[in-house]
């Protein structure tokens, strides 16, 4: 519950039932589970970057750079922009 993931890439979040636009919060009431504390219930905050490979040249441009630099100041804080 709480936890907040960075997802680096749309099919990364996808595997994961997250489906959005780079660089926007999405919030969402799920359940997770884990081996240590089972099932539990929350809200979870996601975002999703552009993948981080060198194929992708999106993280070549310096605006792009700075918007994501900004953006995760906005998420890491927990608050919306």
């Amino acid at each position: 519950a709480g936890r907040a993931v960075i997802f680096a890439g749309r099919r990364v979040a996808a595997a994961f039932g997250f489906r959005g636009p780079f660089l926007e919060i999405v919030e969402r009431w799920g359940a997770s589970w884990s081996a240590a504390g089972g099932f539990r219930a929350g809200l979870r905050r996601a975002a999703i970057l552009p993948h981080p490979s060198g194929v992708n040249r999106w993280w070549n441009d310096a605006g792009n750079r700075a918007r994501a630099g900004a953006f995760f100041h906005v998420f890491l804080a927990g608050r919306e922009r």
